[in-house]
């Protein structure tokens, strides 16, 4: 009977849980890989469904108690994508057979974004369990959907669609999220924008800094590029697209002075366009976008990273910027726009400098003051550098979102 007893309780103790992960990202999502990565563990397996056809080469989610299914995003009819388009919540819905052709039960479904909330909210019969992603405030995104630069009567169209997506997202939103166990968010602004605008208080903070890396300053960038060491780099890295104010950066480097060089990392639709400002200018250098697990020691020899942001929703004016703390990982000083959470961080461990006014000049002007001083320039770099050790790395700000998790599969 003793025996018999210990072993029940030895069997309750070593009981699996198994998560549904939904997510319309791929395996290189570096929020999708962090909060996967902490879940699994010798008593919990991960089933991830995403989109696309990607395979794991670099061996990113490399752990038996993570099973990938990658999913191509189907062909749809004219009435699918205008539904798709209209009701955002509802573009993931491919998701949901896939799901049931592996014919388990789940613990928890983790529904990675809005996109996804709407299968996690259908399969909820095979879950106990919903945990909610609100990486972004995705109701709020939805204008980014959509060309700034179109004919007049485009934009009433576009104004139209957008008026109405907002208002079913935001209504399907309100639903969703009073059947959700636990909501994940990146900052004390979003969290703050969930509660007061749903009226729901089971919210963390898990934000979305780098995993901790041991890293030394090196010439790697310089030696990649050829580049003369005796020149300063001003670093940008990251999607090439609007809302960044890639043009203005370029633009600005015109007016840079002579030792300083900018290196642009990364791909997107602007690409094209930003190298055909650049065809004048021998200041530039382009890279294409670099796998994450290579990337910060790559751009460590930078002096100065470069991130702005234009406010052009709610999501954008309260995001701390993914890049800021990458940056500051890799002991580059960073220029920031002005937002409230850059300004927070970048004041508060004197890292770098934002800016208010952006334009080329604005720009090339803060760029070159930053550059005259070296050795101020270098200690900015190593502030940054300190507070990602001992307070913005993932190792650390996971715990809490791995005591909140353990707390939910137990209940």
């Amino acid at each position: 009977m003793v025996v018999e007893g210990i072993g029940r309780i030895k069997n309750e103790f070593e009981r699996m849980n198994y998560i549904c992960v939904l997510s319309l990202a791929g395996i290189n999502d570096s929020r999708a890989r962090r909060t996967i990565s902490s879940m699994a563990n010798e008593n919990v397996t991960i089933d991830y469904f995403f989109i696309g056809d990607e395979i794991d080469e670099l061996n990113l989610l490399v752990n038996d108690k993570i099973n990938l299914y990658p999913i191509k995003r189907p062909k749809l009819s004219i009435k699918g994508k205008i539904i798709n388009h209209s009701l955002v919540y509802l573009e993931s819905m491919f998701l949901i057979p896939k799901v049931q052709e592996i014919g388990k039960s789940y613990d928890v479904i983790y529904a990675h974004d809005l996109p996804t909330s709407y299968a996690a909210y259908k399969l909820r019969t095979i879950a106990t369990k919903i945990i909610y992603d609100v990486h972004d405030l995705y109701v709020e995104t939805l204008n980014q959907h959509f060309p700034s630069e179109v004919s007049f009567f485009k934009k009433i169209i576009f104004k139209t669609l957008l008026i109405q997506m907002r208002f079913f997202s935001k209504l399907w939103e309100r639903k969703f999220i009073r059947t959700v166990d636990l909501v994940l968010t990146t900052n004390e602004n979003y969290k703050f924008y969930i509660k007061e605008k749903y009226n729901v208080s089971n919210i963390i903070i898990t934000p979305n800094y780098p995993e901790y890396i041991d890293l030394h300053k090196n010439t790697i960038i310089y030696e990649d590029l050829d580049i003369d060491k005796k020149k300063i780099i001003v670093l940008y890295h990251g999607a090439l697209n609007e809302g960044r104010y890639l043009r203005e950066i370029v633009k600005a480097s015109q007016y840079f002075d002579e030792n300083i060089i900018l290196v642009i990392i990364g791909n997107g639709p602007l690409e094209t366009e930003l190298k055909n400002l650049n065809s004048n200018n021998n200041k530039i250098y382009f890279k294409d976008l670099l796998p994450y697990e290579k990337l910060l020691r790559y751009i460590s020899g930078a002096s100065i990273g470069i991130m702005l942001i234009k406010h052009i929703n709610l999501s954008k004016k309260y995001a701390l910027a993914n890049k800021v703390t990458e940056y500051m990982a890799a002991g580059i000083c960073v220029l920031g726009s002005n937002s409230p959470e850059n300004t927070k961080i970048i004041s508060k461990y004197n890292s770098g400098k934002t800016i208010e006014l952006i334009d080329q000049y604005s720009i090339a002007k803060e760029i070159n003051n930053l550059a005259k001083n070296r050795s101020n320039l270098d200690e900015l770099g190593m502030n940054g550098r300190r507070a990602f050790e001992t307070s913005l790395n993932w190792n650390i700000v996971k715990m809490d979102f791995d005591k909140s998790f353990k707390q939910l599969i137990e209940k």
